[in-house]
């Protein structure tokens, strides 16, 4: 019972310890490095082939979150840049190789698909602002030009596939964004035209019920299909924010009403929006109450890009107690089990904008209950006593067995 105590004390006084998000975005999120260490390892001993085996694009987010998180830890400190320069060059170098490309289809433009291009381009353009390479520079820029000439062909515009004969819209921003940084760095504003063409085609392609991007598109004509969705909603949202700060804040607040959400109180994000009940899938992950955790994961971190930081906080507060975090000098989740969802976590919590300043954003903030920990306090107390209670019923049976035992015993040695 010693044992159980302790446990519970541990578990209710986790959410009252300092979040790992760091609102303040010229300051490293505390446990973020010893965070990265952790996953370079296991990078480094094959963790990116074995997510690859669980996930469509299980080694390529293994790498590319890595190295991203990187490019948001040296935004944040000049005393990590060489470093962060240098690890997310590594990552760069995973994803364009053999395997980072394996899951991805050669011949679809510009060249294995929108998401593979999108995300790509986004690394290099994070590895371009932290050194301003002239080499990485004209890279990134022919790559830009690709992706420009194969949006502008496709029949799903502004979407471009990324498997044959599917477009999911939230694959088309991280591009998009790479173009920004390419045009912020350099100050020529070669994608500025073409950026405000894409966007003003995202908006006549929004869903007409909820007025948001959907999850999928038509391959044909990039028509919204079916509702949006939290899991490319949170993808969406953290590359609008430098895209078109004004468009992406009034986005926010859209997401807001239509998938913020709690638990016994503990703030949390739908998968559907509200008043939808549909299954959860390989992207969402299981559905407990709608609530996806992926997306409640990746939307911390957005939160905390438009200053939504109550709702972040508490985000980061309640995973900091049932994602068991351990390792000192190398922190890791659930004992390390899914090395991507490390890699995803440590994303959110770095999460910045890129050519914003944070303060830009003035969403309204969601409301976050003084009292959200009771959920906790609650289960957690009605699991110990449920604990307590099979504990002496054991005993009591264990009493009783004795007893029985005794008496036979008694009872065969009157008998002779």
């Amino acid at each position: 019972m010693a044992v159980l105590a302790l446990g519970l004390l541990w578990l209710n006084g986790r959410p009252y310890l300092a979040p790992v998000t760091q609102p303040d975005s010229e300051r490293v999120p505390k446990n973020a490095v010893s965070h990265l260490a952790w996953i370079r390892e296991k990078l480094a001993d094959g963790a990116g082939q074995s997510m690859q085996r669980l996930f469509p694009e299980g080694f390529f987010f293994c790498h590319a979150l890595y190295g991203l998180a990187w490019v948001e830890i040296g935004l944040r400190s000049a005393e990590h840049r060489v470093m962060a320069a240098r690890e997310a060059r590594r990552a760069l170098t995973n994803v364009e190789s053999a395997a980072g490309k394996e899951a991805f289809l050669p011949e679809l433009p510009p060249g294995h698909g929108m998401f593979y291009a999108g995300w790509r381009n986004h690394l290099q353009a994070g590895v371009v602002l932290l050194t301003g390479d002239e080499g990485e520079k004209a890279q990134l820029r022919s790559r830009c030009d690709a992706l420009v000439q194969a949006l502008t062909a496709s029949p799903a515009w502004p979407w471009l596939a990324s498997y044959r004969d599917q477009v999911w819209p939230c694959d088309a921003p991280p591009g998009i964004h790479a173009m920004c940084v390419y045009d912020s760095v350099t100050g020529e504003d070669r994608y500025a035209d073409f950026a405000a063409r894409w966007l003003e085609a995202v908006n006549q392609n929004l869903s007409p019920e909820f007025g948001m991007v959907t999850h999928v598109a038509d391959p044909g004509s990039g028509r919204p299909l079916g509702p949006p969705r939290a899991t490319s909603q949170t993808i969406i949202l953290r590359f609008l924010a430098d895209i078109d700060p004004t468009f992406a804040s009034a986005q926010y607040e859209r997401f807001q009403t239509h998938f913020h959400d709690s638990i016994l109180g503990v703030p949390a994000i739908l998968e559907y929006p509200h008043g939808i009940d549909a299954p959860g899938d390989v992207d969402s992950g299981p559905l407990i109450a709608g609530v996806s955790a992926s997306a409640t994961v990746v939307g911390m971190g957005v939160a905390q890009i438009y200053g939504d930081h109550e709702f972040s906080r508490a985000i980061s507060q309640f995973g900091e107690t049932v994602g068991l975090p351990c390792g000192i000098g190398r922190r890791r989740y659930l004992g390390g089990m899914l090395p991507v969802g490390d890699a995803f976590v440590v994303h959110a919590t770095t999460a910045r904008p890129w050519l914003q300043q944070a303060s830009s954003f003035t969403v309204r903030r969601t409301p976050v209950s003084v009292l959200w920990r009771s959920g906790i306090h609650l289960v957690s107390s009605l699991g110990v006593a449920l604990a307590f209670l099979i504990w002496r019923g054991g005993r009591r049976r264990r009493r009783k067995l004795g007893s029985l035992a005794e008496s036979s015993i008694t009872t065969e040695a009157g008998s002779e």
